[in-house]
């Protein structure tokens, strides 16, 4: 199985809206961060349909254990959510390559 086809199968690049708009039409804002799918955003802009007990029960981590980058405004979309590959660093090739919403199989 590819590195890509691992991480959709993680099931968390595989979706460019879900939880992660945790209000109509807005995405968590980057200081809001992915702990906006765990907790209830404090900082403005307040997430006022936020669903009670969050989207997640913990943050998922990539296949390789390491947390997944989140930026918003993306580069390739409203919000980018990526993994650095097995080596935890930007760039790469091979499995060390970044894996991202914005890619397809």
């Amino acid at each position: 199985m590819s590195d890509r086809r691992l991480l959709h199968n993680h099931g968390v690049l595989n979706d460019r809206g879900g939880p992660l708009q945790v209000r109509k039409s807005q995405c968590a804002t980057a200081n809001q961060g992915l702990s906006a799918l765990v907790e209830r955003p404090t900082s403005a802009p307040l997430a006022e349909n936020w669903k009670e007990g969050g989207y997640l029960d913990r943050l998922p981590v990539d296949p390789w254990g390491q947390p997944y980058q989140y930026v918003q405004p993306g580069l390739h979309g409203p919000f980018d959510l990526y993994s650095f590959g097995a080596d935890g660093r930007p760039s790469g090739q091979g499995i060390n390559a970044d894996v991202g919403n914005w890619e397809t199989e």
